[in-house]
């Protein structure tokens, strides 16, 4: 699903949701993880 939200500074971003469904609690986890260190590499801003 693609779509577009508006953030609290007002720009606009253009975002696409997947839903991975895994029964498979090793792949799990490891999506998990990697998503984690995607979201907190060096670089990246985050808001409080």
């Amino acid at each position: 699903m693609v779509c577009e939200y508006t953030d609290i500074k007002n720009l606009s971003h253009r975002v696409e949701h997947q839903v991975i469904q895994t029964d498979d609690a090793e792949k799990r986890e490891q999506l998990l993880e990697e998503l984690y260190r995607v979201m907190t590499r060096p670089g990246k801003k985050h808001s409080a």
